[in-house]
């Protein structure tokens, strides 16, 4: 037996261990839980090293019906998202509550390990089950908290879009097992590439849509925000940095492993797409007031960002450019992987905010970073990065993702290249507006003076000081020693077109090129070591952090964002006088949350039709038996006429 295989076993065998214990009550039992949830995601990292850099583990031992064999396939590009998932988990075991909910203790490790299973599987089949039991776990998580009408809705908000997610990605990748004559994703790599062109244009529209409700993209991101509200904030981590994974895992692996050689307007749909979801995400994200939601609107901001790096990729491969193949994708798992380090610190952060104050109402918090030091240093870590301010590690990915937009004069025709300059517009004022969101975020929830003083911030744990910690140093380090992460991103990479990377984007000298010599390039090394003006900047926060001063509130903040985005925004105000009314004793202004990030009007007209169709339906069930004889018989010569042509 190989040491990947033992590593895998160890770390699964360790999760699915940990989940038992986590649920029991006695402390104890459970400290011992989270230890062992640990040990198995440092033996999860250990075994995506392997498999990144040394060994490939396949194990086939099922067979499904003469549809292909099945059982686990761990090449390099799983194992770049093995190491990701296993030292992302690791401080958020550590930091995790040991109190609170036991059902939620034990979905924690169990999530993982659905997480796990999608990254590793080998069959279509194995792959829808082990997709939906992510769901299904995240809907658990959600649930736990069902005495609140809030995480209800979110609840069936999610499970709904998920299972039309669902739906569209079975009848993509049945489509594509089908036309390719085998369910094997081995069979479907070498057969994928080889259907034609309309077959594989299907195929992608529908796994596009699938994917895209699972990665939050417009116009199916609306139970993104309410799934992290419904969970409690250390669950929040996990499904955010962790099981969103699974999409952009998902979209690498099909797009670019299975379906060939795209069209251009493939990559049109994801550059539009995912810009547009970006800069939707953080025009929502600007107008909470709950913590975790802002935090929650960034995830989608992140995921349009990733997208928008993987359509850069569709276009290098469609447009015969290996160059923005390798810069599109190592873009991509770069945004991913500063998403996920600084996603965990800033859920970590929530939490330890909600427990300490019993709010994450930005309107009621203020002066924070006293009584919550390590909490205020993580959610600084988690916004610089998301920010990209260098040198942490979005400010590298962000940097790779704008450089390839820019290379837009390399490829041909009117339509990609309008398509490039309007996700350039789109990513550029995202990455300023997502500067701004979180300087207020931060400023509104530790600096500044306590907006309610009834409200004494209990005292950080050691266990959550300790998993905070790593996740601010993680941000921190990923983006100093970014041309060495690099190196491992062109390896994971290689089985869809990483391997194109390979000496372009990683350079001597501690430096990064855009994919091209002589076009541009950046040291993070060595502008982590120059930048003496961080000594300088800390000083001068330390002085104003001293100062007592009027201040703004969260809602006044945005309020420059909200007036000159109210075009999307389209805010209802209306004024209300109590008193004379020309001499009223005093104002009241209520404000309607806009109607763009309310699923209920988002999706009314869909659900209408749906409503109107049912009721048609209903009347069809009423007719006689005769009728029902003659449905089925026209059903059956549909499926006479149809069959023929699907074998």
């Amino acid at each position: 037996m190989s040491a990947l295989a033992v590593l895998m076993i160890a770390s699964t065998g360790g999760l699915a261990c940990s989940a038992p214990l986590a649920a029991v009550r006695s402390a104890p039992l459970r400290r011992l839980g989270a230890w062992l949830a640990v040990a198995a995601s440092l033996a999860l990292a250990a075994a995506g090293v392997l498999a990144v850099f040394d060994e490939q583990l396949v194990w086939q031992p099922f067979s499904w019906f003469a549809l292909g064999r099945g059982g686990v396939d761990v090449d390099s590009l799983a194992g770049m998202f093995l190491i990701l998932t296993g030292l992302v988990c690791v401080p958020l075991f550590v930091a995790a509550d040991i109190g609170g909910s036991a059902v939620s203790h034990a979905l924690r490790p169990l999530l993982v390990l659905c997480v796990v299973a999608v990254l590793v599987v080998d069959n279509v089949f194995e792959f829808l089950i082990v997709w939906e039991l992510t769901v299904v776990t995240i809907y658990a998580l959600i649930c736990v908290r069902h005495d609140d009408p809030r995480a209800r809705r979110a609840a069936a908000l999610t499970l709904t879009l998920a299972k039309l997610g669902g739906a569209a990605v079975l009848a993509g990748m049945v489509l594509l097992g089908v036309k390719g004559h085998s369910y094997s994703f081995e069979q479907l790599a070498q057969s994928g590439p080889h259907l034609t062109s309309a077959v594989r244009g299907v195929c992608f529209a529908l796994l596009f849509a699938g994917f895209a409700v699972k990665a939050a993209l417009v116009p199916v991101q609306t139970w993104l925000p309410g799934a992290y509200a419904g969970t409690d904030a250390d669950s929040s981590g996990f499904v955010a940095a962790v099981s969103l994974n699974v999409a952009f895992y998902a979209m690498m692996r099909v797009w670019f492993g299975f379906l060939g050689h795209p069209a251009v307007w493939w990559a049109v749909v994801a550059l539009l797409v995912g810009s547009l979801t970006a800069l939707i995400g953080i025009l929502g994200g600007i107008l909470q007031r709950e913590l975790r939601s802002f935090v929650a609107y960034s995830s989608i901001e992140n995921s349009g960002l990733i997208v928008t790096d993987l359509g850069i990729a569709l276009m290098g491969k469609a447009q015969h450019q290996p160059g923005l193949i390798g810069l599109g994708l190592i873009a991509a798992a770069f945004q991913i992987t500063a998403h996920s380090f600084a996603k965990a610190g800033l859920f970590a952060g929530v939490a330890t905010v909600e427990r300490s104050t019993g709010t994450s109402d930005m309107e009621q918090l203020g002066g924070l970073y006293r009584p919550l030091p390590a909490a205020f240093i993580v959610s600084l870590s988690g916004a610089a990065a998301l920010a990209a301010l260098p040198p942490f590690s979005g400010f590298v990915s962000e940097w790779l993702g704008l450089e390839g937009l820019m290379q837009g004069f390399r490829v041909g025709g009117t339509g990609s290249h309008l398509a490039i300059a309007l996700a350039g517009a789109a990513v550029a004022l995202t990455a300023g507006l997502a500067a701004l969101a979180f300087v207020r975020a931060l400023g509104m929830t530790f600096l500044g003076m306590p907006r309610d003083r009834s409200i004494v911030p209990a005292a950080e744990t050691g266990r959550g000081r300790t998993g905070m910690g790593i996740l601010a140093a993680a941000s921190l380090a990923i983006g100093v020693t970014a041309p060495w992460v690099v190196k491992v991103f062109e390896q994971g990479m290689a089985p869809i077109g990483g391997s194109a990377a390979i000496g372009h984007i990683s350079q001597p000298g501690w430096l990064i090129e855009p994919g091209y010599p002589k076009f541009a390039s950046i040291s993070p090394t060595v502008l982590f070591l120059t930048l003496t003006g961080f000594g300088l900047a800390a000083a001068g926060l330390r002085y104003l952090l001293s100062l007592r001063r009027a201040q703004y509130t969260a809602i006044g903040y945005a309020n420059m964002v909200r007036v000159i985005f109210n075009v999307v925004y389209r805010v209802r105000t209306q004024l209300r006088s109590i008193g004379d009314q020309r001499f009223p004793e005093r104002l009241s202004m209520m404000r309607a949350e806009p109607r763009i990030f309310d699923p209920a009007w988002l999706y009314r007209p869909i659900t209408g039709a749906f409503l109107r169709v049912a009721d048609y339906v209903r009347n069809i069930q009423a007719g006689p038996l005769g009728l029902y004889l003659l449905y089925l018989l026209l059903a059956f010569v549909a499926l006479l006429l149809i069959a023929p042509r699907l074998m």
